[in-house]
């Protein structure tokens, strides 16, 4: 603001005769003001202007610290992360700055901030409030490479960390990737529960044999579960539990992982939710209960679906039974990825696996794609969230290394399209260098507060405001990528 109006905007906590001051906060000047930002959904932040102030008021975390957050770099992982806390007022400055000042943070640094000197900043008198149209607003930034300028990992996440929180991204981490695996019970129990460990087919010979005892962070073939035992089920309930009652995972025999807060308890566990994903690549298990319960009829991707889904809706049910404030959630992925037969309480949420903004180039492919969020929404009567891949990551993918996937309007199509039925997503969208991606994130993250969102004014203004006299043969450049990479190469992939 300071840029922006060419002289320094002192921070006070009092008013000054004879100055206008704008008024962050829920505090008793905001309240008297008349503003509540505790009616308004998460993310949420109310705004009003009246005799020369300005008073702008969210529900802000009053623990997080999120320049010290910043500071340490920690985009995922517990505790501290860039992701959990609410900064509701945080976002309305961004938003106040961008409206009235003009200012616009398409990536951190002088390259790509536009703060323009104005001298005077005018706020029509009155009152609005603003919230978020996605609940889920997750990119990939930490599977990125380098932003411009960027000279070690340690400042790369600082900046990271800066980006996520200008982008208004998410405030609460909603676990739901492969969440059994952090349970850790074939670290806990392989030896003295055998069982409960996939029953596995020796390729070779046809022998059949208990596979299990990798570590909690493998995502291999060994330790796959026996999902139709039921002690198996017992020990995660009497886990998630003691989570919920606060008891020490130590205890259990849970040892601290790569993402795990103070107490132990995994990244399967955070606030109310429980993850309960199977691990990674699943496996068949050859057991005459598991064998029964597949429906081979579904195919690759679908035959342990009335298993995993049965399963899944019965913790649920029985945490819900017993008072516990747990939201389950699940994963449609293989092989477990048709819509169940079997009724899924409210407090389990799903999560659709689905290509992403790349299948745009591919009407058949994207139409189908829509009717698989469609159909998972109508089956819960809700919204889903989705894990979507639009990643170019030279060993993930489309690795296809130095080609950019500058693709943000196939970005605004795909989500704006999904939303009538999606809540958000995380964008699996790792890439070698950050730069490509920029203005894909920027796209989505005005597009998540705002499905109404005009993708050609944006663009165009981007272009003036980023290029100058240079506009219109970088917005012909960029278009050409996009083209290219949605139409040519990921939409219509040719040897």
């Amino acid at each position: 603001l300071s840029k922006v109006l060419g002289s320094e905007v002192p921070i006070v906590n009092a008013f000054t005769e004879g100055k206008s001051a704008i008024v962050l906060g829920d505090n008793e000047w905001s309240q008297s003001a008349g503003l509540d930002p505790s009616k308004l959904p998460r993310d949420g932040f109310c705004a009003k202007a009246k005799d020369g102030r300005v008073y702008i008021a969210g529900v802000d975390d009053p623990k997080a610290d999120f320049a010290e957050r910043i500071k340490a770099g920690r985009i995922g992982g517990k505790p501290g992360n860039i992701r959990d806390g609410e900064r509701g007022t945080l976002f309305g400055v961004y938003e106040f700055l961008e409206r009235y000042c003009g200012c616009r943070f398409y990536f951190p640094g002088e390259l790509g901030e536009v703060v323009p000197l104005k001298r005077r900043v005018t706020v029509p008198c009155g009152k609005f409030s603003l919230s978020p149209a996605f609940t889920v607003r997750d990119v990939y930034l930490s599977g990125d490479g380098k932003w411009p300028g960027e000279k070690s990992i340690g400042e790369r996440h600082s900046v990271k960390c800066l980006i996520w929180l200008r982008l208004r991204m998410q405030t609460e981490s909603i676990p739901c990737c492969h969440g059994i695996n952090d349970f850790q019970l074939s670290d806990r129990f392989s030896k003295a529960r055998p069982e409960w460990f996939y029953l596995a087919k020796n390729p070779n010979t046809g022998k059949l044999a208990r596979i299990s005892g990798v570590g909690s962070e493998t995502y291999g073939v060994k330790g796959h579960l026996c999902f139709t035992n039921d002690e198996m089920w017992n020990q995660v309930y009497t886990d998630t539990c003691a989570y919920f009652s606060g008891k020490d995972p130590a205890k259990l025999g849970i040892k601290r992982i790569w993402c795990s807060d103070d107490a132990g308890w995994g990244p399967n566990l955070s606030g109310r939710f429980v993850d309960v994903m199977a691990q990674d690549g699943m496996q068949e298990c050859h057991c005459d209960k598991c064998q029964q319960a597949y429906d081979k009829s579904l195919g690759v991707n679908g035959y342990a679906t009335e298993l995993i889904w049965g399963k899944t809706a019965a913790l649920a049910k029985r945490l819900a039974d017993a008072g516990y404030p747990a939201i389950v959630t699940q994963m449609a992925y293989s092989p477990y990825r048709a819509i169940p037969k079997c009724d899924i309480p409210s407090n389990v949420w799903v999560m659709v696996a689905q290509e992403g903004p790349w299948c745009v180039g591919n009407p058949a492919d994207f139409a189908q794609q829509k009717a698989t969020v469609k159909a998972w929404s109508e089956k819960l009567g809700h919204k889903v969230w989705m894990w979507t891949y639009p990643a170019k990551h030279p060993e993930f993918e489309l690795g296809i290394k130095g080609v950019p996937d500058y693709a943000p309007r196939a970005w605004h199509r795909y989500y704006k399209d999904m939303s009538e039925w999606s809540m958000g997503t995380f964008a699996e969208s790792e890439c070698e260098n950050s730069i490509l991606h920029y203005m894909n994130y920027y796209v989505y993250s005005k597009l998540a507060w705002d499905p109404g969102l005009d993708i050609d004014a944006l663009l165009k203004e981007h272009y003036e405001l980023m290029y100058g006299a240079g506009a219109k043969p970088m917005q012909e450049a960029f278009e050409l990528f996009e083209k290219k990479w949605i139409h040519e190469i990921a939409g219509n992939t040719v040897d």
